[in-house]
């Protein structure tokens, strides 16, 4: 098998071989002598002095010599000393391995092998020679090295992969690479490894993906990208967008999951959301100062006419035109109030509209934001559209108020600009609601110009529209589309020209919620107190009204400031009720209320927070949290008395 090795003859071959395998009968011979001849792996006998004695086909072939060069050779004078050291164990009466590239001298050929050595023992159990299973393990290298570059190549990219990948068995972690570290906002992959899978995984989900995971399972197939909610090192929501598939990894069954960060893509949508909003206000711009110039007009000429009239009632005669002063001048207030009520539903409505998005969804009762986005659009509406309104009784649902004005705003006016500019005579918008099989359906219908119906199939598509640039920007339909199937639910349009369009969203009914109304009105027996309330609000008059129409019916202290109130409270002044503006430039409401519940929590349930608009992320957090009363201004006076009736009981 190797250099300097000699030939015997082939007698004692022969006898050698007689020595290896003694069988009483010849068919017995012949079957052995089939098998080792037919054996898949290279077999070599050498006797007890070391000498090959008999070898198989199968050897040969792996040798590329003739048979009769190899027998005789003695084999612990081969020139690999690996292979000399296992010839001469296996004649101790010992076994013997080999692994590695062996170069045949005889034929000049160098090749991974694999050798297996085993004694032949006597009755005596002396060693009569050995015999030595050969492999050539050409292929099973090449495999090994093929899956070693793939396992190399599967390093690189998934370690400078910009998604998440992790490879998890048995519901844990067993590798993760930088980017899922980074998405989970750990700092090592170590941290990670061994832990559970459902330990990322928020516990509103884990249902459904053990779910997805069993069924990718029992039929081997991928599971499509589906958007999830993971939960990362510091307890926070991260979305990703996250697909898996089975895999074998380090040679035993296991699942692969890549998870894309959506993080800028959700801030992509929102902001085009917005830029959507924006775009629809500025649409709205020149309707709702419309709106608001009309009762601003009738509320300025009503208060200067009350001007005028308490001057002549004090000090000019009566006169024919001016029989009753007093009747006059509170005609003359109530239509100013009348204005001012019409404009404080408006700039109510669009607070509503232009509210950011909220992450919970709450209880939405669609009537009123359906009212506010006819509010919004009625400037342009009623001069090209007969609006019919039919609200059946339907329950509400779960939803962003913002938001889903913002879906009926776009209908809206998409229905409007749909009308020819023939008047409002000829044009006509129908809304209505109802319920159809668990789902509130909301219509928006019109008798304008209709789709063509090569355009339907793409009018939900981000960018497409039919009309002019100045017109529309292709988004907001798309955006509608987005935000109803966020609150699973479901936008459709039928339409042909000609005949008009109807928009049908339908969205899942909230679960009823038995909750009691709260109550603003005075508990019984609790009016005839003198109450102490302190009022903090930066604008002076509002201030020094609250005083002038508390007079006389409770002791009203006024701090102009944050700063101020903070002093009046802390100076061990005792209040039944403190009323609150939220938003203060030097120190805001909610920092007031931390100070004070930290130095006098007695004081922390008699805030109430008055507020013109929530505009920062952490005052709506705040009042969403906030367990007690808090008052939109422009508010009645009614309710702050009922308020200050109730406190202190």
């Amino acid at each position: 098998m190797g250099e300097g090795a000699s030939s015997r003859d082939d007698d004692r071959g022969t006898s050698a071989t007689r020595l290896a395998v003694r069988p009483d009968d010849a068919a017995d011979l012949q079957v052995y002598r089939l098998v080792v001849e037919h054996a898949p792996l290279g077999i070599v006998h050498f006797d007890a002095r070391g000498v090959l004695t008999a070898c198989n086909e199968h050897l040969v072939a792996l040798v590329g010599k003739p048979r009769e060069s190899l027998i005789g050779l003695e084999m612990e004078r081969i020139s690999d000393p690996r292979i000399a050291a296992c010839v001469r164990e296996t004649l101790a009466g010992r076994r013997a391995h080999f692994e590695g590239d062996y170069r045949w001298t005889t034929a000049a050929k160098v090749a991974p092998f694999r050798m297996s050595f085993a004694p032949i023992l006597a009755a005596d159990r002396s060693v009569m020679g050995g015999v030595v299973i050969v492999e050539d393990i050409t292929e099973r290298r090449s495999a090994e090295r093929a899956a070693a570059r793939s396992a190399a190549a599967f390093h690189v990219l998934t370690e400078s992969a910009p998604d998440g990948i992790a490879v998890h068995r048995g519901g844990r972690f067993v590798y993760v690479n930088p980017a899922l570290v980074r998405l989970l906002g750990y700092a090592d992959a170590a941290e990670l490894i061994g832990r559970p899978v459902s330990a990322v995984i928020h516990e509103d989900d884990r249902a459904l993906v053990e779910e997805r995971t069993r069924v990718m399972l029992e039929t081997g197939r991928a599971l499509p990208r589906a958007e999830r909610r993971l939960i990362d090192a510091h307890g926070e929501v991260v979305m990703a967008e996250v697909a898996a598939l089975p895999i074998d990894f380090a040679d035993q069954p296991a699942i692969l999951v890549q998870a894309a960060d959506l993080t800028l893509r959700k801030q992509m949508e929102s902001r085009l959301a917005q830029a959507d909003r924006l775009a629809s206000i500025g649409t709205l711009a020149a309707g709702v100062a419309h709106e608001i110039n009309n009762p601003l007009a009738y509320l300025t000429n009503s208060l200067e006419l009350s001007a005028r009239d308490l001057l002549r009632a004090e000090g000019l005669p009566e006169s024919e035109a001016f029989r009753d002063p007093l009747a006059h001048l509170s005609s003359l207030i109530a239509a100013a109030r009348d204005g001012a009520e019409r404009i404080r539903v408006i700039v109510r409505d669009l607070m509503t509209f232009s509210r950011a998005r909220t992450e919970s969804p709450v209880t939405v009762e669609l009537a009123r934001v359906l009212d506010a986005a006819v509010s919004l659009t009625w400037n342009e509406l009623r001069h090209r559209a007969r609006l019919v309104k039919t609200y059946r009784d339907v329950p509400p649902v779960l939803a962003d108020e913002a938001r889903l004005g913002q879906v009926f705003v776009n209908l809206l006016v998409n229905a409007v600009q749909s009308l020819p500019d023939g008047g409002a005579t000829q044009g006509e918008i129908r809304l209505s609601t109802s319920q159809h099989d668990g789902m509130v359906v909301v219509e928006v219908a019109d008798n304008g110009a209709g789709i063509l119906p090569e355009r339907l199939p793409r009018i939900f598509e981000p960018f497409y529209t039919t009309k002019s640039i100045d017109v529309g920007n292709g988004l907001g339909l798309a955006i509608c589309h987005g935000i109803v199937k966020s609150l699973g639910g479901d936008i459709s349009v039928e339409s042909a020209p000609g005949r008009g369009s109807t928009f049908r969203v339908s969205l899942p009914a909230a679960r009823p919620v038995s909750a009691p109304p709260r109550s603003l009105s005075p508990p019984a027996g609790s009016a005839g107190r003198l109450k102490r309330v302190l009022v903090i609000d930066d604008e002076p008059l509002l201030g020094r009204t609250l005083r002038m129409a508390l007079r006389g019916k409770h002791d009203v202290d006024v701090a102009t400031s944050g700063r101020e109130g903070v002093a009046l409270l802390m100076d061990g002044g005792s209040y039944d009720l403190v009323l609150c503006d939220l938003m203060m430039p030097d120190v805001s409401g909610i920092a007031v209320y931390e100070q004070i519940s930290a130095a006098r929590p007695e004081l922390r349930d008699r805030f109430v927070f008055m507020t013109g608009g929530a505009f920062t992320e952490r005052a709506r957090e705040f009042l969403e949290t906030y367990p007690g009363v808090h008052l939109e201004k422009p508010f009645d006076l009614r309710e702050v008395e009922a308020l200050i009736a109730g406190a202190g009981t």
